[in-house]
């Protein structure tokens, strides 16, 4: 099988204490105790695509993400604590790194340069490809890798909590001459001087990650416009859903000299268009300069009565996820969209998750719960007398539909498998509800596993080997699951699963990078020599 990932962290987890072999395989076993027995701590520690298991591939190329992890979230008590008190997990998480990170001793923009990047550089599994690198015909003794950038903060030095705009842009071109970078996602976790987010952690201390801003701004306008003088496209993962408006906007109006197709790298889909978003709102609540809000999750049953099947797979409305309308702009700018394989992200929440039930007019519902500024809360047009209108059980899952699917571990991984077609059925729904051709939907999805980035994965795809398994069940059972859905069935009919799979897994991800990497090519030649 050949294998594409937009989105991967493959060494991330072996820089996190000094001196650990950049390919160690982390084991589940490497969590002990309570937290090991009562969470999916084992999992998401476990290593899900480090260099052992990307060789099992004939032909594999990676969008590998540099990623310097945020001082607010290295300093976070329960990771120090686990990390210090739990002899397994001490192995191969280091509080001194996490120390080094908080205090910003282990300054973010030299992590990526100095401990991330030579193993991509220096290390003979990995080759970095460029213009002259035939990817019709990658060598399978090689992990050929290009690079994404997570979050404008991992440019910075002086500070990873103050971005300033100058530095980015300063290290940008100096990463961006060392080597092929597609991609920068703007903002990440934390609140940005020059972005704002989509709320998308929990941890002890939550202040820093609580959306504060309001779409981008003057300064983050400007990162935008060095990116695309450099040919680097924006990737909207993280971005809040008010700046992803103002990017699309700003693009189609021509506010940027040089614009470069705008992409997703690792996404989920919220499964509604964004001006549905009241009707799956559940509660919101004014929390000083932000407002928690509580929905549903939407299951699309609903066009299907004559095929009604319950408990259905459903979706995971945070912001942090594509609305409809921002599927549509990606494929029709020439973007291309990663699907993540985090079960958080994909719609799937565990009644071992924090809080994961809501109770309303009698049903106990599943709900997703996350945060937005009150500037941008104001501009989505949700009040009181316009929530609810979809929370019931034709629309939004109960506990009783989870229960059913956890009863055995089987169960639970056929129902992982549902989430995931569920996924990229409403992509392709998506785009030919929007008069876009089956088979250009079909060319500008691909994986963007988020792999070894501290995620939950899905129980039928725990790490990369257990792709190639999931590939052959979506050949064999996506025409049948499509055939569930009334709006699916005028289109199911049409699609080459064999030729799917290969675009989905590889073809769709390798014709992008070939495109994007003669663009690059060109801008590195007349990029300035690194600054010292």
């Amino acid at each position: 099988m050949n294998y594409f990932d937009f989105h991967i962290h493959p060494t991330l987890k072996s820089t996190l204490k000094a001196g650990t072999p950049y390919d160690v395989k982390i084991p589940t076993q490497a969590v002990s105790g309570v937290i090991g027995m009562c969470t999916d701590l084992p999992q998401i520690v476990a290593s899900q695509a480090n260099v052992g298991q990307l060789q099992r591939f004939d032909q594999t190329l990676l969008g590998v993400a540099l990623y310097s992890m945020e001082s607010v979230i290295a300093g976070d008590r329960l990771l120090n604590e686990v990390a210090r008190k739990n002899k397994k997990l001490s192995k191969y998480v280091g509080v001194q790194r996490l120390e080094e990170i908080r205090d910003n001793r282990l300054k973010a923009y030299d992590y990526i340069r100095n401990v991330l990047l030579p193993d991509y550089e220096e290390k003979p599994e990995f080759k970095i490809v460029d213009r002259d690198t035939d990817l019709s015909n990658l060598d399978p003794n090689k992990i050929h890798v290009f690079f994404v950038l997570e979050g404008a903060h991992s440019l910075c030095n002086s500070s990873n909590t103050d971005f300033n705009a100058p530095e980015i842009i300063e290290n940008l071109r100096d990463l961006s001459a060392r080597v092929p970078l597609l991609s920068i996602n703007p903002t990440h976790m934390q609140q940005s001087d020059i972005c704002n987010h989509a709320y998308g952690i929990q941890l002890t201390n939550n202040a820093a990650f609580i959306p504060s801003g309001n779409g981008l701004t003057i300064e983050g306008k400007a990162v935008v416009q060095a990116c695309f003088d450099l040919n680097i496209c924006i990737d909207v993962k993280h971005m809040s859903l008010v700046a992803r408006r103002q990017l699309f906007q700003q693009v189609q109006d021509g506010t940027y000299r040089n614009p470069q197709p705008v992409i997703c790298t690792h996404a989920g889909f919220t499964g509604v268009p964004s001006a549905d978003i009241h009707h799956y709102v559940i509660a919101f609540e004014q929390k000083g300069t932000a407002v928690k809000v509580v929905y549903g999750k939407p299951n699309h049953i609903a066009p299907n009565v004559e095929h009604r099947q319950r408990p259905a797979p459903t979706f995971n409305m945070s912001s942090i996820n594509l609305y409809d309308e921002e599927i549509v702009a990606i494929v029709r700018n020439g973007g291309l969209i990663g699907l993540s394989m985090d079960r958080r992200i994909c719609g799937f929440v565990s009644q071992f998750d924090e809080d994961p039930f809501a109770f309303v007019d009698g049903e106990t519902y599943l709900v997703d719960k996350e945060f937005f500024s009150v500037a941008e809360f104001q501009q989505l047009g949700i009040h009181a007398g316009n929530i609810r209108g979809r929370v019931n059980d034709a629309h939004c899952n109960l506990k009783s539909d989870l229960l059913e699917v956890s009863e055995l571990p089987s169960m639970l991984e056929e129902f992982h498998r549902q989430q995931l077609m569920l996924q990229l059925k409403h992509y392709l729904q998506v785009c030919v509800g929007n008069g876009i051709e089956l088979e250009e939907a079909q060319s500008r999805i691909c994986i963007g596993s988020d792999f070894d980035g501290i995620i939950n994965p899905f129980y039928c795809a725990m790490t990369v080997e257990d792709l190639e398994k999931f590939r052959k069940y979506l050949i064999k059972h996506f025409r049948d699951f499509l055939g569930r859905y009334a709006d699916s069935r005028a289109w199911r009919d049409r699609l080459d699963l064999n030729r799917f799979a290969e675009q989905l897994f590889f073809r769709n991800g390798r014709d992008f990078v070939q495109q994007r990497l003669t663009a690059l090519q060109a801008t590195r030649a007349s990029v300035a020599a690194p600054v010292a």
